[in-house]
């Protein structure tokens, strides 16, 4: 193999820094990961990896401008650049970051929504998504720290099925292999190696399991069924993740649930009678003094008098008048009353 002279130098100074460095402190950093991946190849996307680079190196504070001129130009469609928007974030993320899987479930969405829209106004709620997507790429790091890799086709174990060797591999969180039977599984049907990943998704309900593959499944309509394999492998990731996290959370609860029992066992073993009790493991009871705010009363509107009632008669039941004096006698109006004839009690 030739190799030029900026390449020895750039092997001689990799190797140096971890050498100085350590290989624990280098594993910690990412560093070793970083080096490893300069010399792995690149997964590309063909006729479309121009578009797909371009939408995720691409400045931020430049996207929206070039991109509107495209679609002015007549270079790219809508459509384009969902597809393009697609690969960028399997290969950069590959289902493995949560933001970023967030925003690959949008794709579709969006660009359905655009459709419903006026002509001139199709092109925001995509150039939003977008800028959602490459911003996102940017901050997880870039071509430097992408997930998908090239994966060639690997044959299935003896006896079983598709579906249950990806499954197999899944549940052991070996994501190669399974990403390595998948691909087997889409060189002869993208629709069939769909139903294998069915197998390892079953696994679990969790809601984003389920978008994982079917938002994946949504967009090959858009990217097409030749990137099959880049789309569906992203919930391998996630299912492998998962696994991994379940058995972390497992051990976890086990040790809060433990934990809890120590100290609420010890903060109560050895204390003398009356002694108080460490605030936080008991509620505290409500002191009596302490009045509870009732809500505030609706204040009633003031009846008015009617004219010709006496005062006493004004308060009536649902049945009638409460003084028997109304239902005897008429009263008569205030400006007929005489000056010496005075008010009914």
């Amino acid at each position: 193999m030739n190799s030029s002279r900026r390449d020895f130098l750039k092997h001689v100074g990799t190797g140096a820094i971890c050498a100085s460095l350590g290989t624990t402190l280098t594993g910690t950093l990412g560093l070793s990961r970083a080096f490893a991946l300069q010399d792995e190849p690149r997964l590309t996307f063909g006729a479309m990896e121009p578009l797909v680079s371009l939408l995720q190196e691409t400045p931020i504070a430049k996207l929206q401008p070039m991109l509107v001129n495209k679609v002015k130009e007549g270079q790219v469609t809508p459509r384009d650049l969902i597809g393009a928007a697609a690969l960028a974030n399997a290969r950069t993320f590959g289902g493995e970051d949560y933001i970023g899987f967030h925003t690959m479930f949008s794709l579709v969405p969006t660009y359905l929504l655009s459709k419903e829209l006026p002509q001139e106004r199709q092109l925001l709620p995509i150039l939003k998504m977008l800028y959602r997507n490459t911003n996102r790429i940017h901050e997880f790091g870039g071509r430097a720290k992408e997930v998908l890799r090239p994966v060639a086709p690997a044959e299935l174990p003896e006896g079983k099925s598709g579906g249950d060797a990806i499954r197999e591999a899944v549940r052991g969180g070996d994501v190669k292999t399974a990403e390595a039977r998948l691909a087997t599984a889409c060189k002869s049907s993208p629709a069939e190696a769909f139903n294998q990943v069915q197998e390892a998704l079953h696994d679990g309900t969790e809601v984003h399991r389920v978008n994982m593959v079917y938002r994946a499944w949504g967009l090959l309509e858009i990217v097409g069924l030749d990137h099959a394999h880049t789309l569906l492998r992203e919930s391998l990731h996630y299912f492998v993740a998962a696994e991994k996290n379940k058995n972390n959370s497992f051990a976890s609860s086990a040790s809060c649930s433990r934990s809890w029992s120590t100290i609420t066992t010890s903060s109560t073993r050895g204390r003398a009678p009356g002694s108080p009790t460490p605030r936080g493991w008991r509620p505290r009871a409500r002191s009596s003094s302490r009045r509870r705010r009732s809500a505030p009363r609706k204040s009633r509107p003031r009846r008015s008098r009617k004219a010709g009632v006496p005062k006493a008669c004004t308060r009536r039941s649902r049945s009638g008048p409460t003084s028997s004096c109304c239902a005897t006698r008429p009263s008569r109006p205030m400006a007929q009353r005489s000056a010496s004839t005075p008010a009914t009690p």
